[in-house]
């Protein structure tokens, strides 16, 4: 089943646009963390793969992202970028 933000993000042709989270957490150890998105507060995943530039997020930092529409099942970031 796929993500209701996803859907919306295909549905409207969203793809490309960039969007800014701020990062919940991020676990340097694993390498994955959680940005809030919106006044919803909407959760997306990422991990170390996506981010453009080799840096360590912290939480509070704000980041600039496209959605990876690729993954269906949970809201991802792809193409990180650190604002």
């Amino acid at each position: 089943m796929a993500s209701k933000l996803i859907e919306y993000i295909i549905t409207n042709g969203m793809q490309n646009e960039d969007f800014t989270g701020e990062v919940l957490w991020y676990d340097e150890r694993k390498g994955h963390g959680i940005l809030s998105v919106g006044a919803e507060g909407h959760e997306v995943f990422f991990d170390s793969s996506v981010l453009q530039k080799r840096f360590i997020p912290n939480t509070g930092d704000y980041l600039e992202f496209n959605f990876n529409t690729e993954v269906k099942h949970v809201a991802c970031a792809k193409n990180v970028n650190l604002i």
